[in-house]
């Protein structure tokens, strides 16, 4: 009697558990929606399939995933490394991108591992095909650069077949430094203005990338940059990589007087370039060696002694200003842009005119140091006036730029090459 009773008392604890049991254990079902699956566009998604489990569900369980196949972890990418099924964040969709840039396909094999209390359906793995990827060759339009403000390296693509890559569809390209050769430090002595990516847009045929200098130290002058090798789409071209020396600006290391030496775009090189007559070069300026520059970097004011129609433009004192970069044209005609700096002066004369005065008196003049047989030069740019004398239907004819500096333009701009006073 005693052990009836004691089983009487067992039994409701007995059902009681059993209930509990039921009422904790899942009948789910997950499957793969596909079996298999290929990457016509480099990625898709991989979904979920998921039966028996309450909508209301607010328990969240981690499905994981198990991968074999001949596809290795460097062949592709995932948004996600498992699903989620329940809760508030479910994850049901996974994006696969593959970065399988070779010559041969490779297989994926991506099988569930159910969670307790969950089956498995009928697709309980998947085998995605990673086909192989074309690369994309990409070099440097100049293999050696310098900073001195600022510097813009570029590059351009190309197929396997070496012939111009056809940009459809906006590509960021990651830049970095490779810092076994370099000996400057990001952040110490140059940084990315934006970010350090080559961005292209549809039809670009180049795209470049902007540093800024920071600071100049003896020995640790060198940067050199390349595509970032874990976008494995992108190969190296030749030139692969840019080294940029850091010279620092030019605007610290004119202090002193100098005299004009040469005036390349004389008025023989306009008429030449134009086909233009002395009649339309009345009041152009002739520089001769009497005309010098005083630059005294520490007041940043200019000083100048002129005796051609120099004076026509030029105060005889300015206030300077470092003005930033431009990019110029050659004189000669020649195909190859390159930058120079802009020095903001206070007091001159933009309608360049001797019968006419300006009433903006700020004007850029552009700056570069070069050497020449081993002697130092000063390239002065006259890039920033709008003539009222010689030059004078070229307003009218729209040849000016409409934002400063306006006179910018190869066959536009007055170049005089000037010489250290000793």
């Amino acid at each position: 009697m005693k052990r009836i009773f004691s089983l009487l008392l067992a039994l409701p604890l007995l059902l009681s558990a059993c209930s509990n049991d039921d009422s904790e254990a899942t009948i789910a079902t997950i499957s793969f929606e596909r079996q298999a699956q290929l990457l016509p566009d480099g990625s898709a998604d991989i979904n979920l399939q998921v039966t028996g489990l309450d909508a209301a569900s607010t328990q969240e369980y981690i499905i994981n995933l198990q991968f074999s196949g001949t596809a290795t972890a460097d062949d592709y990418e995932l948004s996600s490394d498992h699903f989620v099924v329940g809760g508030s964040n479910p994850v049901t969709s996974i994006k696969i991108t593959t970065k399988n840039f070779g010559t041969d396909s490779k297989n994926l094999i991506i099988t569930l591992v159910p969670p307790k209390g969950f089956m498995l359906g009928t697709n309980a793995s998947t085998t995605v095909t990673l086909g192989a990827q074309e690369q994309i060759i990409y070099d440097f339009l100049s293999a050696s650069m310098e900073l001195k403000q600022t510097v813009s390296p570029q590059i351009e693509l190309w197929t396997m077949a070496m012939q111009g890559y056809d940009v459809t569809e906006e590509l960021h390209i990651p830049v970095v430094v490779n810092t076994e050769k370099s000996t400057a430090v990001l952040g110490e002595h140059f940084e990315f203005v934006g970010e350090p990516e080559f961005v292209f847009k549809p039809g670009d045929e180049d795209a470049s990338v902007t540093l800024k200098c920071l600071k100049v130290e003896a020995g640790k002058d060198k940067i050199v940059l390349e595509v970032d090798p874990e976008a494995r789409q992108y190969a190296q071209g030749d030139p692969g990589q840019c080294t940029i020396t850091i010279l620092g600006s030019d605007y610290y290391k004119i202090d002193g007087t100098w005299y004009v030496d040469q005036q390349p775009t004389d008025k023989a090189y306009f008429v030449s370039w134009y086909g233009l007559t002395d009649a339309d070069l009345v009041g152009f300026p002739a520089a001769t060696s009497a005309d010098t520059f005083t630059f005294d970097t520490e007041k940043n004011v200019l000083t100048t002694s002129l005796q051609s129609d120099l004076k026509n433009f030029f105060g005889t004192t300015c206030n300077m200003t470092m003005a930033g970069e431009c990019t110029v044209g050659p004189y000669d005609m020649g195909i190859i842009q390159y930058s120079i700096e802009m020095i903001d002066l206070d007091n001159c004369n933009r309608d360049f005119s001797a019968s006419s005065t300006s009433s903006d008196k700020n004007a850029y003049v552009g700056i570069r140091l070069v050497e020449d047989g081993g002697e130092e030069m000063l390239e002065l740019y006259l890039i920033d006036y709008v003539s009222k004398s010689f030059f004078p239907d070229f307003a009218s004819y729209g040849m000016y730029n409409e934002q400063r500096p306006t006179a910018s333009g190869s066959g536009l701009y007055l170049l005089f090459y000037l010489k250290k006073a000793k």
